[in-house]
């Protein structure tokens, strides 16, 4: 769908590096890494260690591991969800610790201001060794690659034999993390399973039950469930607390730059207008079209204002957070709102919650969802701060394992699952189906992905096992692949690169055309401003040169395209 705007501090960029990567523990290594050695440690495919020719630093270790002689400790960034656990208690972190004799020390600011913190990161100059779901943009990569980060590819090719062999087997995967200028920056987040990484809009059936009412299939049918789960009491309190319809706005730098939640306006503007874009970029027919100027996208805000004024929304669900949300959903205090289907599977749900299949308008009779990219980009980075490189690409390759070669239960399933026999196990032979545990104290299984796993996700996820412990969890999983595959378009990709021109140019324009799409959006919503003065709004947006920025996208997206 649509990235978050990164107003990235685009001044004094200098190569004068912070001098003290890594801690007192970590000198020893330093000092042998003009030396070399003849061989590194490589996984087969079951698992063992086999010598690979090479040139290699002397602070590593020629067997797999530990990757290094003597303890490191290096400084790790990235994005904290604020569900997340300290990243210190993770347990994934600590036995990647211990197996690999490298530990971090972790600047997480809270998602809400991370962008500004990574702005000023990049900025400064004062990087940390190694990014993790640090948001880093493909912009970024452009404008700040070449003298903030490492290029990985010869690091990869050397050390890191589980990656190799993804982007070996995925040429897409390796287009779309590789900078024009030939180099890849980052490693990416790879998704190869259908229950993995959807949010779709759940229904609570008991409440629809007790209203009368079924799933709608219409916006028109929609308001009138919201309508009555507001005013009949489904919850059957004699009191009107009844919240129809919540969400959260993402604090996640990849979140909506509109006033909506990006997954909510995605939703519910893919019934106006046909197209799955949300509020940001959209493609119809090969053209790049900019959703927020669109009439269709005038009528979905008529749309949503109604449902305001009306009180339908939940008055809150601009301004929470995902733990005031997570709250109120644990509660069983709504009617409506966007889930997980991890979230939603989980035994001992305050109610059933169902699928909202996409819907369809007056303005329009497809069912359409946003086809899910699968790659998402930017989720580790070695910068050049790092004097470690070869032992950091080894560390992250052990999350581009598959589960038939994890290490102490860890693989890319980690990011996903959590340790094996630690957090999940299968429960057949033939591995399509698992269980959730926990050997956390005092984190029940529902809670222990934001308490145990890497945040977020990063590595190669591929596995198409569901839930076990309950048929119900099975056949929701059934559902939601039913529900919505048949009916994914694609929208604007998110692997499309800019040069470092249009980059600029890019991050010029779109910070200020963003803001003003966020204020006025809301505006709209509330009532604040009246869509009386619609057109006075689009031109507003062509005066801060929406078109040009139309254009690039355009021209990048027909670059890409060729590929």
């Amino acid at each position: 769908m649509k990235r978050a705007l990164v107003i990235v501090l685009a001044i004094c960029l200098s190569l004068g590096m912070f001098a003290g990567c890594g801690s007192k523990d970590e000198q020893s290594g330093k000092d042998q890494q003009s030396g070399t050695t003849a061989a590194v440690g490589s996984t087969t495919a079951a698992g063992g260690t086999t010598a690979v020719k090479s040139d290699m630093p002397d602070y590593l270790n020629a067997e797999e591991f530990p990757i290094t002689k003597d303890k490191i400790t290096l400084k790790m960034m990235g994005s904290k969800n604020p569900l997340n656990g300290e990243w210190k208690d993770m347990e994934v972190f600590k036995r990647m610790e211990a197996l690999t004799n490298i530990g971090f020390e972790f600047d997480t600011p809270l998602a809400t201001g991370y962008v500004e913190r990574k702005s000023l990161v990049f900025a400064g100059g004062d990087l940390p060794d190694v990014f993790l779901k640090g948001a880093i943009t493909i912009q970024d990569e452009e404008s700040f690659g070449s003298e903030m980060l490492q290029p990985l590819e010869e690091y990869i090719e050397k050390y890191a034999p589980h990656i190799k062999k993804v982007l070996e087997e995925n040429p897409e995967v390796k287009n779309a993390i590789t900078a024009t200028d030939g180099h890849i920056y980052t490693l990416p987040y790879i998704v190869r399973t259908k229950t993995a990484a959807r949010n779709t809009m759940y229904m609570n059936t008991d409440w629809l039950q007790k209203v009368g009412m079924k799933i709608p299939a219409t916006v028109d049918e929609f308001y009138q469930v919201l309508k009555a789960f507001k005013e009949k009491d489904p919850n059957g309190n004699n009191t009107a607390d009844e919240i129809a319809l919540s969400y959260y706005k993402e604090a996640s730098p990849a979140a909506s730059a509109a006033g909506l939640p990006s997954i909510l306006d995605a939703i519910i503007y893919a019934a106006f207008s046909g197209q799955a874009g949300g509020s940001g970029f959209d493609i119809k027919d090969g053209k790049v079209t900019y959703n927020p100027i669109q009439p269709s996208f005038k009528e979905y805000l008529a749309y949503m204002n109604k449902l305001y004024t009306e009180k339908l929304l939940d008055p809150e669900m601009f301004t929470q957070t995902q733990q005031q949300f997570t709250s109120k959903y644990k509660e069983g205090k709504m009617g409506i709102s966007v889930l997980s289907l991890a979230t939603v599977l989980n035994p001992g749900d305050p109610a059933p919650y169902e699928i909202l299949p996409p819907m369809t308008s007056s303005l329009n009779s497809k069912q359409v969802t946003a086809e899910l990219p699968g790659i998402y980009t930017g989720e580790f980075a070695i910068s050049k701060n790092c004097k470690y490189p070869e032992a950091m690409i080894r560390w992250a390759d052990v999350f581009y394992r598959t589960d038939d070669e994890s290490v102490e239960g860890i693989s890319g399933l980690s990011t996903f699952l959590g340790i094996y026999d630690f957090n999940w196990h299968y429960t057949d032979s033939t591995k399509k189906t698992y269980i959730r545990e926990s050997k956390i104290a005092d984190v029940n299984p529902s809670d222990y992905i934001i308490k145990a796993v890497v945040p977020g996700g990063f590595g190669w996820v591929a596995t198409d096992a569901v839930a076990d412990g309950d048929p119900l969890l099975l056949l929701k999983a059934t559902e939601s692949v039913k529900s919505y595959f048949p009916y994914t378009v694609s929208v604007y990709p998110t692997t499309v690169r800019f040069d470092k021109e249009q980059s600029d140019r890019l991050t010029f324009l779109q910070g200020d055309i963003n803001t003003y799409i966020e204020q006025m959006v809301a505006k709209f919503i509330i009532g604040a401003e009246s869509l009386d003065n619609w057109d006075a709004y689009v031109n507003k947006l062509k005066q801060m040169n929406i078109d040009e920025l139309t254009q690039i996208r355009q021209e990048a997206y027909d670059r890409w395209n060729k590929k």
